[in-house]
């Protein structure tokens, strides 16, 4: 069984259905927002910069590696496991 049948699905015009839905379902119509203009943005002021060095602060890189280390191998451990999870769920389909 063929079928020729030539049709074609046209866009909605701009506008078109609104007036098909029902007057208490539409949204309230808001009023406009005014203009932005360059001098209506005022930008506060920004701090100032100052170097602060304090003898009892370790240097930079010199951080505690042992916390660090146990919460990458959990995050791998739980990384895994969902991946092994997401797996077995895929197969049982």
């Amino acid at each position: 069984m063929k079928l020729n049948l030539s049709y074609s699905i046209l866009p909605a015009q701009p506008g078109a259905l609104v007036n098909l839905a029902a007057p208490g379902m539409l949204a309230p119509a808001g009023a406009p927002a005014p203009l932005l203009q360059p001098t209506d943005v005022v930008d506060p002021p920004l701090p100032p910069v100052k170097a602060v060095i304090a003898a009892d602060a370790p240097a930079p890189g010199a951080a505690d590696n042992t916390s660090s280390a146990f919460n990458s191998n959990a995050g791998n451990g739980l990384l895994w496991a969902g991946i092994v999870a997401l797996l077995s769920l895929t197969f049982l389909h």
